[in-house]
Formats: C-alpha cells, structure tokens, sequence
C-alpha cells in the first residue's frame, strides 16, 4: 500500500521539477509570445575577383548569405527576447532539426551576441571575415554583447530586454563560435522597425 501512495507523488515531483518549456529562441510583443525559428546560410560568397585585379591590395570580403532580404520576426524597443535552454541533454535536442545545436553545447545567452545583416534584393548577408594577401586576414562576426540586459529566471530560462536604442535594421542572435564558425550555424534572426 505505501508502495501505491509513493507513485503518485514521486509522478509529482517529477513533473513540477522538470522542464516542461520549449527549447528555443523567443520574442514577445504585446505579451504575444512567437517562437524565433533559427535559419541556416544558403551560400557562402566572397569577391575574388576584386583582389585579383588589386593584385591583393583590395579586401576580399567573406559573407554567409540568408534567404529573404527581412526577417518574419518583427522586434521593437518594447520587444523581450527570450532563451530556453535545455537543463537536460539528450539525443532527442541533439538531432533535432528545430533547435540549432548550439543550444545544447552551452546553456546561457552570453554565449551569442547580436550582429547586423545586410539586406540585398532577397537576401540578407552575413560578414564573417576578410583577407588581405599583403597585409593581415580577419576571421569573425562582428557582435555586439551590449544591447540587451540579461535577467535569469531560473536554470534554463533567460529574459532580454533592449537597455539601448537599436537603429533600425535587420539584426540575429550568433552563437560566438571559434574563428568565425557561428556565421554557418544556424541564427536566430529579428528585423527592428
């Protein structure tokens, strides 16, 4: 009989205690909250052909390239972004295709930081480096870590609120991955109008 009272209540505990939220990128406008579906690069492009006229004297810019030319995620200075990260690993996070994998390696919002896209005709591209035979080669994504104010809720679950003006412009959160390597992860991007 004790064995039956204990059921329900180890059901209990384990429900209250566990994480029940969706993993994932969040903003809320006018307390609607919509998932941020990350977005993954297209391309990879660069202009050789600048530094090859140049004889290398010119940049060649490096750029990852996403599709549409604004993002479907609408942010203003009201806007709260929000960070549920995983408090428990599993293969099911892992080889999801809706979570970005970055998610799983490191569980907190200082681990991104925000960059600016550049918007083309239907796309938005991405400065990850540039080289320069003659002078020096620059591998990474221009981020900003001072935009946003970090508030944690409790293990997992972040609140980001704008603590500065934000032009604006078409903008994602990057996972700051060595050399560079977070422009080809996929990114949690927002237009600010």
């Amino acid at each position: 009989m004790k064995k039956l009272l204990l059921l329900p209540l180890l059901f209990i505990s384990t429900y209250l205690f566990s994480q029940t939220d969706t993993i994932g990128v969040f903003i809320e406008n006018n307390n609607v909250k919509k998932e941020i579906i990350p977005i993954k690069c297209t391309k990879t492009k660069y202009n050789a052909l600048g530094g090859a006229l140049t004889f290398g004297i010119a940049n060649t810019n490096i750029k990852t390239v996403f599709s549409g030319n604004t993002s479907n995620n609408i942010a203003n200075k009201n806007s709260i972004f929000y960070f549920y990260f995983p408090t428990q690993y599993n293969n099911e996070y892992i080889t999801s295709l809706s979570v970005n994998p970055t998610m799983v390696i490191n569980g907190s919002p200082q681990n991104f930081g925000v960059a600016r896209l550049k918007s083309k005709s239907n796309t938005r591209e991405l400065s990850f480096g540039k080289i320069n035979i003659w002078s020096d080669t620059s591998i990474g994504v221009d981020v900003d870590f001072s935009f946003f104010k970090i508030e944690k809720i409790r293990n997992g679950i972040y609140r980001l609120s704008l603590n500065k003006e934000i032009n604006k412009g078409e903008y994602a959160f990057v996972y700051i991955a060595p050399n560079g390597a977070g422009a080809f992860l996929p990114i949690y991007d927002f237009s600010i109008k």
